[in-house]
């Protein structure tokens, strides 16, 4: 089944292909996610009989693919994608040179925490349709927590790699998750963002209370993967505070490595 034109995969209409697949006794499976580029011609799914090996009747694809809708622009109605795409494109900008304001980046780690900390809790399964006899009429894929995931953290991680307090937002994102994370499949997933983020600090900043602040953190949200149940810690062990007190610490032991000499 190849797509008819270039675009984006808008939204499926899952339940009337179920329907249509019931009365012509066509299964359906879509190769490629909601939101989704697709080039005419390329390939979009499959379609089969469950009665015959034949290549499905032409008028069949037709309709098949009205249900089907690719346009020029990605929308929110079936792609949790596009809007974390969306969130995370402001703290793009607001971390560009051009406009240097971190502290926006930080709101919208904050704000996206909200949709992982609830994704991550969810049963993020495809949408697979049955009928009676438990034969597959349409299944339509869906991405995992961990695409989510990476979408909030990424790009946010390494545009906001030489300021601190936007590493340690996203490893207070991370422990949010990680407390409703359902699944040892899932904590992993946060493990391996803690982990990226400790070696971009370790990378990028150059001030040592900067590494000791973002370190403390990751090994904050790091036990909350580690412990199931555990509650994620306050703001505070996050944010400001908790960069005062490894700038204080650091003073601390400069000032006795002075007097040791």
């Amino acid at each position: 089944m190849l797509a008819p034109k270039s675009g984006y995969v808008q939204t499926v209409d899952v339940e009337d292909l179920a329907e249509l697949a019931t009365a012509t006794g066509y299964c359906v499976q879509l190769a490629t996610f909601v939101g989704d580029y697709v080039t005419a011609g390329g390939i979009l799914g499959w379609c089969w009989s469950k009665n015959a090996a034949a290549a499905p009747k032409p008028d069949v694809l037709q309709r098949i693919l009205r249900h089907v809708h690719i346009g020029f622009e990605r929308t929110l109605q079936q792609d949790i994608r596009f809007g974390l795409r969306q969130m995370v494109d402001i703290a793009l900008r607001a971390l560009s040179p051009a406009i240097n304001d971190p502290y926006t980046a930080i709101q919208v780690v904050h704000h996206v925490s909200a949709i992982e900390s609830v994704l991550a809790s969810r049963a993020l399964t495809d949408d697979v349709r049955r009928n009676s006899s438990g034969q597959v009429l349409v299944w339509l894929p869906y991405p995992g927590f961990e695409t989510y995931l990476h979408v909030g953290c990424a790009q946010i991680r390494r545009y906001g790699s030489h300021e601190p307090m936007v590493l340690a937002a996203i490893l207070q994102m991370l422990s949010a998750a990680a407390q409703n994370c359902v699944g040892e499949s899932r904590r992993a997933a946060v493990k391996a963002q803690i982990d990226l983020v400790v070696r971009t600090a370790e990378r990028e900043l150059a001030e040592e209370s900067d590494r000791a602040m973002v370190a403390r953190a990751a090994a904050a949200a790091a036990g909350v993967v580690q412990r199931p149940g555990t509650l994620a810690p306050p703001a505070s062990a996050f944010g400001m505070a908790a960069a005062a007190a490894a700038a204080a610490a650091s003073s601390c032991e400069d000032e006795d490595r002075e007097t040791t000499r």
